[in-house]
């Protein structure tokens, strides 16, 4: 066990256990007293015992199921909260005790489990452990796929995760392989042109340029683009941060082939857009004028 104190449900049901002994144990006595020599006795033990049992079983169910599904429940937020305060190691600690909790009441497979695992990849990917994050996101998605359909949005998160621990490996090959998947899904359920389908193809054009496959990129940005700047008008504001890391990757992507005029004139864009809407101290921000002086570097007539 995680812990060594007992859970609320642990102690309930110990506690309920002895009382149904202590009630059957009563009865039998009272029983073999007046049916000491009859068969009736057998079959009434027996009904008995069924009971018992029964109710033993279904008890179990709920004191390890219920209360320590809560426990569990409890645990994950905790660490969804610290984790949004930056505070991911503490909220790894809070994630993987979780695990334990999910593992010592047998409640692998579930859907608090996957949930759970795939928490604990995200804190490890975070960390910048790939490694592990792949470990577990694999994990999460074979018990996800234990009680979802195909096309749900929850198997898209697991194949697009999976495939940033693997272009964080270097796997890009690998990596477009699962961004494809979560492409897939997404297409179903939002439609081809939608902000969150783009979301994803940011990564597959992310893989492209790692495998210097440059056009490929620059046209995947492209497409990107376009959904960005044609999203409805009261999504925009939501997307624009996408749409100005999608442009800068586009300017990186013509940069890599040779063409700096345009990279250049995106990247001072990038830069206009993160001032007016993150503010000059922004990191993203001081990230923009790194690109661009990046770009003069590489320039042969600067």
């Amino acid at each position: 066990m995680a812990d060594s104190k007992l859970t609320y449900s642990q102690f309930s049901f110990v506690f309920f256990n002895i009382l149904i002994e202590m009630f059957f144990a009563r009865y039998f006595l009272n029983l073999r007293s007046k049916f000491e020599n009859n068969s009736l006795m057998k079959i009434i033990v027996w009904i008995y015992l069924t009971i018992y049992f029964c109710v033993l079983t279904i008890y179990s169910c709920i004191a390890q199921g219920y209360g320590d599904t809560t426990e569990i429940r409890i645990l994950l937020n905790s660490a969804d909260s610290l984790h949004v305060k930056g505070q991911y190691p503490d909220a790894q600690q809070l994630r993987t005790k979780a695990m334990l909790l999910i593992d010592s009441f047998s409640l692998e497979r579930s859907l608090i489990a996957a949930e759970a695992c795939h928490k604990v990849g995200e804190s490890y990917f975070t960390l910048g452990d790939y490694h592990q994050a792949l470990s577990y996101f694999q994990r999460a998605l074979e018990w996800k796929k234990l009680h979802y359909n195909g096309n749900d949005l929850q198997l898209a998160i697991s194949y697009n995760d999976i495939g940033l621990a693997q272009m964080g490996l270097g796997n890009n090959e690998a990596a477009i392989e699962k961004f494809n998947n979560a492409i897939q899904i997404r297409e179903v359920q939002y439609g081809k042109n939608n902000p969150s389908v783009a979301k994803v193809k940011m990564n597959l054009a992310s893989a492209y340029f790692n495998l210097n496959e440059i056009e490929s990129s620059i046209k995947l940005n492209k497409e990107i683009l376009y959904v960005f700047e044609n999203a409805a008008t009261e999504d925009k504001d939501n997307w624009i941060r996408s749409k100005i890391s999608t442009m800068g990757n586009l300017a990186n992507a013509y940069a890599a082939r040779g063409s700096y005029e345009k990279a250049l004139n995106l990247q001072f864009e990038c830069l206009f857009l993160r001032q007016e809407y993150l503010g000059i101290k922004h990191p993203e921000t001081v990230t923009s004028y790194g690109n661009i002086g990046v770009i003069y570097e590489r320039m042969p007539y600067y």
